[in-house]
């Protein structure tokens, strides 16, 4: 695998986190009506960005006095105020996008390359690992497939680019970039800081990375507000197939996996104290002790539901409103 920086031609200024926001959800629709999915919007001077849904929706932050670009594969760039508006129409043209194989360049130098083990891709481009038993199960891989997604230099610049697709290695907690879906390089930590990715079921995953937890990995981000910053360290362990038999009896699996390993994380944001936290009901109450009441009001809605990583997404989410 090579190793490369990935840098925007500048888009944004450096004080995005000075500026005053408002939520903006609109839909994105073709000349026809119809909408489009994978529509990349941002807030034309900061590092506010999503991706539009199946049905063409959207929703994020962005400064009320500045612009909205959609941008899309054979579909012209556009560009509308925001004019403390919450909810935006977009209708987009066929043609050229203007920034599509432009937004991203790379640095060259010895500094910003490394050369490490291949990422094996099959002919069609997806990612997969070769077993020497009957099959593979799991993954060393977020998906078997190429996502769409952008990332966040240290200097909060957006990484993006229409042609270009993301992917995450769980076995080296690596952010993957490819343009053509055979090379792949990986991202410098150094110089990116964080990422979303989003599957072709708009699930999105969002990573960052985070000195206190892995200095040398990128974590996934559960929940995320003024209050609470919850991450899951993903991790993925290879077992090695252990089956054997004696004729009469046989144990073990006849195959090589991939076993997917969590481990969990809380961040007071106002006080910067980082927990470790269990998907157990004890292992909460003593990480949010001081949220003793909404624990019990949220429970009240969902002590029912298993406590699994959607219910801590969850919990958090209420828990920074």
């Amino acid at each position: 695998m090579k190793k490369i920086f990935l840098c925007l031609i500048p888009i944004l200024v450096s004080t995005v986190t000075l500026a005053q926001t408002i939520t903006v959800s609109g839909t994105v629709n073709n000349q026809q009506g119809k909408p489009v999915q994978f529509v990349f919007i941002r807030d034309a001077f900061h590092s506010y960005a999503t991706y539009t849904d199946q049905m063409g929706n959207f929703s994020l932050k962005a400064n009320p006095a500045s612009k909205l670009v959609a941008s899309a594969i054979n579909l012209k760039d556009t560009t509308v105020a925001i004019n403390n508006q919450t909810n935006i129409k977009i209708v987009m043209t066929a043609g050229l996008s203007e920034g599509a194989g432009k937004a991203l360049s790379s640095r060259t130098g010895s500094d910003f390359f490394k050369m490490e083990s291949e990422v094996p891709t099959n002919i069609s481009g997806s990612l997969y690992m070769i077993s020497g038993h009957d099959e593979l199960h799991g993954s060393r891989f977020l998906s078997k497939s190429w996502m769409h997604g952008f990332a966040l230099s240290v200097n909060d610049s957006l990484i993006q680019s229409n042609d270009y697709f993301f992917n995450f290695d769980k076995d080296g907690g690596d952010l993957l970039f490819t343009r053509d879906q055979r090379k792949v390089f990986q991202a410098d930590k150094a110089e990116v800081k964080a990422c979303t990715i989003i599957d072709d079921s708009d699930q999105a995953y969002s990573f960052e990375t985070v000195q206190a937890i892995d200095p040398n990995r990128f974590v996934l981000v559960l929940a995320k507000g003024d209050k609470y910053k919850i991450y899951n360290k993903l991790t993925s362990k290879f077992v090695k197939a252990s089956f054997t038999t004696n004729g009469m009896t046989s144990s073990g699996n006849n195959y090589d996996e991939y076993v997917d390993e969590n481990h969990y994380f809380v961040l007071n944001v106002k006080t910067n104290q980082l927990q470790p936290l269990e998907l157990k009901s004890k292992s909460i109450k003593t990480v949010f002790a001081a949220e003793a009441d909404k624990i019990k009001a949220f429970n009240k809605e969902h002590g029912d539901d298993e406590i699994n990583e959607g219910y801590l997404k969850d919990l958090g989410d209420y828990l920074n409103k």
